[in-house]
């Protein structure tokens, strides 16, 4: 589906959706727990509804399908080896090109079988306790997985990172899942004196007790999506005026930085922790009015090239292609605010957030703006556009 958005500004208020990062882990939390109804999902997107149907993998289901989620699959191989289930993993799109690399090999010393180094593969064995270590800077999901599947093994295991952990939001969220589902992490000692979650520098990590059981608290609410929310919250500093409810001030969700990043005005932002905002950020830059030709950095973007597209390229692509200026030096990009762009033509490369961060350019675009494949949105938000046109955003399909 192929979108033509005319520029205006934008008004009224939105309810934020629930967040995909924390609805992933609850939902993988209570199938373990033997309570996969426990979750309740309000329009989810594509991504949750993988989570959703893959879990059945701990009732019997014979295959988990992916889609183009790697949180799905990432988070659920660990789990369903620590169980000795045997199953299919299949994904779509350029999840089956997306590395599993070094969390396959670390599970193949410690008990388990995949019949091949890309999707679609067999799980075969059973994962065995022991000492596992990771760098901190690769995916945190292959950290938050082997978080959720060591407590169900017999003997007590440890997860040390050989590296400074990245992403550590993410692993935070996971960590404070399991607690609400009685699940008990005991940071190393090292860890305890660098960061709340026991993985604020290298050699830290966790000892994990076996023989837990995930047991369902008696209710559990998935929280508002800042990363959703960001769409909005730019627009707002853009010139529209977007309020947003449901968010919450204290939640770990890093995107949350957000409103500190536009209330200070920042000009050099680390995206290590904060990858899926570097589209709406690269807009906000772009976008920026005071002071005119002011050029924001955004540094340590070397794993936007395994996302859903490689998000340093189709970032260059959509700036470029509504008259915008950046540069790419490494893996970094540095944009120039000009206030205003000019419109154009938008390809969404396949990525949901792509596709909305255009949408918000739109709102700073003298003309048109067309964004091909706008559909996509749907992987996380599928009420996107619906929400846009209820702000008063004049979209039409083409």
């Amino acid at each position: 589906m192929d979108i033509l958005i005319q520029p205006k500004k934008l008004n009224g208020t939105v309810p934020a959706i629930q967040s995909k990062s924390h609805a992933h882990r609850a939902m993988i939390c209570a199938a373990l727990a033997g309570k996969p109804d426990l979750v309740r999902l309000k329009g989810p997107s594509d991504d949750l509804l993988a989570t959703q149907q893959a879990v059945e993998i701990f009732r019997g289901a014979g295959t988990a399908a992916c889609r183009e989620s790697g949180t799905t699959l990432r988070l659920l191989v660990p789990p369903a080896a620590a169980l000795g289930i045997e199953a299919t993993f299949t994904g779509e799109g350029r999840l089956p090109r997306r590395p599993m690399e070094p969390l396959l090999s670390l599970m193949e010393d410690h008990g388990v079988r995949f019949s091949s180094r890309t999707l679609p593969f067999r799980l075969s064995g059973k994962l065995e306790s022991g000492r596992y270590a990771l760098p901190g800077n690769v995916s945190s999901q292959y950290i938050s997985g082997l978080l959720l599947a060591l407590p169900l093994l017999e003997g007590d295991s440890e997860l040390v990172l050989t590296t400074e952990l990245e992403s550590a939001g993410y692993v935070d969220m996971t960590i404070d899942c399991q607690k609400q589902f009685g699940i008990c992490l005991e940071p190393l000692a090292q860890a305890a004196q660098q960061h709340p979650s026991g993985a604020g520098a290298a050699g830290c990590g966790w000892r994990i007790p076996g023989g837990q059981a995930y047991r369902a608290p008696a209710a559990l609410d998935v929280e508002g999506d800042w990363s959703s929310a960001a769409f909005w919250l730019v627009a707002s500093a853009l010139g529209s005026s977007v309020d947003i409810t449901g968010l919450s001030p204290s939640s770990l969700q890093r995107d949350r930085q957000l409103v500190s990043i536009i209330e200070q005005n920042e000009t050099d932002i680390d995206v290590r922790d904060i990858p899926d905002l570097v589209p709406i950020l690269a807009v906000l830059a772009a976008g920026r009015r005071d002071p005119k030709n002011v050029k924001t950095v955004l540094r340590n973007g070397s794993r936007l090239r395994l996302k859903e597209s490689d998000r340093i390229e189709s970032v260059l692509e959509m700036i470029r292609a509504l008259g915008g200026t950046i540069e790419n030096p490494g893996d970094e990009l540095i944009v120039t605010g000009t206030g205003t762009l000019a419109g154009g033509t938008v390809h969404s490369a396949g990525d949901h957030r792509i596709a909305m961060a255009a949408a918000i350019a739109a709102t700073v675009c003298a003309g048109p703006v067309t964004i091909l494949d706008a559909h996509v949105a749907s992987k996380s938000y599928p009420d996107f556009f619906a929400h846009y046109e209820s702000l008063g955003g004049e979209t039409h399909v083409l």
